[in-house]
């Protein structure tokens, strides 16, 4: 973990360098594939890993957001398909307009 945190904090670091703002997203997944992480192991897994990185960037967390739970939104179990992929991209464009 400490490798990956090190790598991320380096690319992090890149951008911010040349004047670019990094974005760290969690994309969605089914309800069946996210009921495979208990929240303790979702939050060491991600939460607190982004938190250790101690970089102040945005992080958008849709792994467990309702609007993109459904399996008819994927085309297997790890990739959204096309009408999964267009609800996806609206609704982070509109949450990152948010912080623009």
């Amino acid at each position: 973990f400490e490798e990956a945190r090190t790598i991320l904090r380096e690319m992090i670091d890149f951008c911010i360098e040349r004047n670019l703002c990094p974005v760290i997203v969690s994309t969605p997944m089914t309800s069946n594939l996210r009921s495979k992480f208990s929240p303790d192991d979702w939050s060491f897994l991600v939460i607190d890993f982004v938190k250790a990185i101690d970089r102040d960037v945005l992080f958008f967390d849709y792994s467990d957001n309702e609007e993109l739970k459904d399996s008819q939104l994927y085309f297997n179990a790890l990739f959204l398909n096309k009408k999964g992929r267009s609800i996806f991209t609206r609704k982070f464009l509109s949450d990152l307009s948010v912080y623009s």
